[in-house]
């Protein structure tokens, strides 16, 4: 379901704040006439890019330098590999990392901003890692306001997402932490019901859906932000993801007060062969301990499947099968195993990866 970026618009938040005039688009919901306009109206064209989709950023990057426009990459594949980026002309420079505030710096003329890299001279001059924002308290709201909400909204029926947290302790063999890294930082409770106000408020939402990576692994905050929730007398329904060892019973009876409807679980096999191959770190009766308490309380369970990694066979598929038969989940997601850059599976499998499938 489509949903306004977080990343850009906390990034458009704080340029404008700062007294820089900033557009937005995203490319999944517009025309490309749409994105060849906003690119003609720009000086500097900044783009956000995944790995699956980095042959299309340098498609848009080549058309705004033909039109001389600087063109800078940001996001999780400039951030693994700032070369595939910087060795075409039509990028002038990469920024790694969280680059909340590193643009901002770059575009005050800072140079030494950390996680810049950038060609000077026919050079390749490298900054380093990016850094990481240990207070999520001091980013401002998103700029939702840039981007048409309303195509949003006719889409998705009025859900919108929110991320609460960055960074993830786990080491899952198909997760890259390059961007968000390791260590786990919460916005507080009470800025993350303030958000939830706003959003009310300007856009009046049918659904919240806090897609952190593990929304409740700091249970204080998790029961913080539920009572606040209450106390406030928030009637909007939401939802999250988290891992089946990250909630029992007190959070998750508390969570149902607080209106949320939906809790998304990581699973990703039915088999405790591939569940420990991906290094997942919990059992299958965790999963259905978790499953069957979260029904207890009238709150539906999404399920995400992993099929097709490295050691996986037809055995541990039909595990799968018979665990979704037997636990009936509300929702499934299945993905199929993908070795991203910056992954253990990646380095575990590039031997066997063709060079090409992004380029």
């Amino acid at each position: 379901i489509p949903s306004p970026p977080m990343g850009i618009t906390i990034i458009a938040s704080v340029l404008r704040e700062n007294g820089i005039n900033v557009s937005l688009l995203d490319c999944h919901i517009s025309e490309p006439d749409e994105i060849k306009e906003a690119i003609k109206n720009a000086d500097i064209v900044g783009i956000y890019t995944s790995t699956l989709v980095a042959k299309s950023a340098l498609e848009i990057a080549d058309y705004a330098k033909m039109l001389g426009k600087k063109v800078i990459v940001g996001g999780p594949h400039a951030t693994i590999d700032s070369n595939f980026f910087l060795k075409h002309n039509s990028v002038d420079c990469v920024l790694r990392g969280e680059c909340d505030y590193s643009l901002l710096k770059f575009l005050k003329g800072d140079k030494k901003v950390e996680g810049l890299v950038y060609k000077e001279n026919g050079k390749i001059i490298d900054n380093g890692k990016g850094r990481i924002i240990e207070d999520l308290d001091e980013l401002p709201f998103p700029a939702f306001d840039l981007l048409p909400m309303d195509r949003y909204f006719k889409i998705s029926k009025g859900f919108i997402s929110l991320i609460t947290s960055r960074g993830c302790p786990y080491n899952c063999l198909f997760c890259a932490k390059e961007i968000g890294g390791y260590k786990y930082r919460i916005r507080s409770a009470k800025k993350v019901v303030e958000d939830i106000k706003k959003i009310v408020e300007d856009y009046n939402p049918h659904f919240i859906y806090f897609c952190d990576d593990i929304f409740t692994l700091d249970r204080k905050r998790t029961k913080d932000l539920c009572r606040l929730i209450i106390k406030n007398d928030i009637s909007v329904f939401w939802g999250c993801e988290t891992r089946v060892d990250a909630v029992d019973e007190e959070i998750i009876r508390l969570m149902k007060k607080a209106n949320c409807r939906s809790i998304a679980l990581g699973i990703e096999s039915g088999s405790q062969k591939i569940i420990d191959y991906l290094n997942k770190r919990f059992t299958i009766e965790k999963v259905k301990e978790i499953t069957k308490l979260i029904r207890k309380y009238d709150i539906d369970v999404h399920y995400f499947i992993i099929i097709s990694s490295k050691i996986e066979d037809w055995d541990d598929i039909e595990k799968t099968k018979e665990l979704i038969r037997e636990m009936k989940p509300d929702g499934l997601t299945v993905n199929i195993f993908t070795p991203l850059p910056g992954t253990r599976a990646y380095e575990d499998l590039k031997d066997k990866i063709i060079d090409d499938v992004v380029e």
